[in-house]
């Protein structure tokens, strides 16, 4: 995982989800959503990532984070990121996808810089949801 974030940086010189993927040609998409904050989408060699409107800035980039890990994983898979299935020990690609998402969104952060903060904390400001944050 981080040797995968790693070559990203390297090639894109950010670990900015999306300036990562419109490097990639991955046209971001933001549409009101119910019941869903973002979800990948592949048809007709394009590849997609829909956002919610309603999701602030910081939740905006964790999504497309994890959906951008979906799009690197399972490519051909079309995955949503539903509230009711996110966090389900079960489903390896969303448990996968979280990961990728917090290992890119910390890749060039010193925790040190955070003196007075726990690491869930610095995660939640990442935008991080509390449930990813406490496995972490």
């Amino acid at each position: 995982m981080n040797d995968l974030v790693k070559k990203l940086y390297r090639r894109f010189k950010t670990t900015d989800p999306f300036r990562i993927a419109k490097g990639l040609n991955i046209k971001i998409i933001t549409a009101p959503l119910l019941g869903v904050r973002g979800y990948y989408h592949y048809f007709r060699r394009n590849h997609y990532i829909y956002l919610a409107d309603a999701l602030d800035e910081a939740q905006r980039t964790f999504i497309c984070a994890h959906e951008l890990a979906h799009y690197l994983f399972h490519r051909r898979i079309n995955t949503v990121f539903m509230d009711r299935y996110t966090f389900c020990p079960k489903n390896k690609y969303e448990n996968e996808a979280n990961a990728f998402a917090v290992a890119l969104l910390t890749y060039n952060i010193d925790l040190s810089d955070y003196d007075g903060y726990c690491k869930e904390k610095v995660l939640l400001s990442l935008g991080v949801p509390t449930d990813v944050a406490k496995l972490r």
